[in-house]
């Protein structure tokens, strides 16, 4: 149970680490090393916006959910609005977050609001990429808030004031290399670059690798073209993240199927799992389901701990 619950706490941090929540990646078990496509709303790997066809766009994202457990529900959430550009090369966005964690008794939990940056660089030829990635930002928290009904979150999260916490400043550097061969990617990233001490941010050379993550992903021929209609498309990936750091190190694998009804338009259907490396059999099976209609998407993800409870979260999606 213990170890279930270090996958599926394990699994969240994973997302949360990055500056947007990205359903379709997370309900394919939080692959993104060697995932490439068109409108992505997130980017595992910095060197994938090299291979995404959707550039000079900007989209708007707001999701709400329950990551503690839908045991808790309706009561504690979290919910965020994310704002992402997308260019040659080059992507920016900031994320606004509000989570309530750490339940306490008596209906009392530990709210957290965080405001994060990223910006994503990417330069290739022909097959090959490569990419660095830069977040920041910065977090607040007001400890011991009444949560006793769901419309306590947002009053608690709008009108509350919140106390900055020590080291509450972050930034997070990465860096990738994607080759692309056909319908096949193939990735490696370098993640947590950067180690914070204290009040201190610095290039610690003896951690360099223990975020090292290598992946593969393949789509159909047919995933990223708009020509045909009423017809069934997918794609899969697997990787392995933190390989030199035999506490941390994750297999992550998942894929989708999209029936597209009409151009921009589109049903999908995505699952996965995550688990320890060393502790397989106690990992976390994710599943998301929606419809994208045009330049609008909803989609729905769950999270099922083995052992654990579940978590889901609505996301909402609008391309500009």
């Amino acid at each position: 149970m213990r170890k279930a619950a270090a996958a599926a706490v394990l699994l969240l941090l994973s997302v949360s680490m990055l500056f947007a929540y990205d359903p379709r990646l997370s309900a394919m078990g939080g692959i993104g090393v060697a995932v490439s496509g068109t409108e992505m709303q997130d980017y595992g790997n910095p060197a994938a916006v090299f291979f995404d066809e959707n550039s000079n766009t900007f989209s708007l994202s707001g999701t709400l959910g329950d990551i503690m457990g839908l045991d808790n529900w309706p009561c504690y959430p979290s919910s965020s609005l994310e704002a992402l550009f997308v260019a040659n090369m080059i992507t920016a966005g900031m994320n606004i977050t509000y989570q309530s964690e750490n339940r306490r008794e008596n209906d009392h939990v530990d709210l957290k609001q965080s405001v994060t940056l990223d910006v994503n660089f990417s330069a290739g030829y022909n097959f090959i990429s490569a990419g660095v990635g830069v977040t920041g930002g910065s977090q607040q928290q007001r400890l011991d808030v009444p949560m006793a009904s769901f419309t306590d979150f947002p009053v608690q999260s709008v009108f509350a004031p919140f106390d900055r916490v020590v080291n509450s400043e972050f930034i997070q550097l990465r860096a990738g290399v994607m080759m692309h061969f056909g319908q096949f990617f193939v990735g490696v990233l370098l993640d947590n670059l950067l180690h914070k001490d204290g009040s201190s941010t610095t290039l610690k050379w003896s951690e360099v690798f223990d975020g090292t993550g290598v992946g593969a992903y393949w789509s159909s021929p047919e995933y990223s073209s708009r020509g045909r209609m009423n017809n069934f498309v997918g794609s899969a990936g697997a990787e392995v993240k933190n390989i030199f750091s035999k506490e941390e190190r994750t297999f992550n694998t998942g894929g989708e199927i999209k029936f597209r009804m009409v151009r921009d338009s589109s049903f999908f259907f995505r699952t996965g799992y995550s688990a320890l490396w060393d502790d397989f059999l106690s990992g976390t099976v994710t599943a998301g389901l929606g419809v994208n209609l045009r330049r609008v998407e909803l989609s729905g993800n769950i999270d099922i701990p083995i052992g654990g409870y579940p978590a889901a979260r609505l996301t909402a999606r609008v391309l500009f």
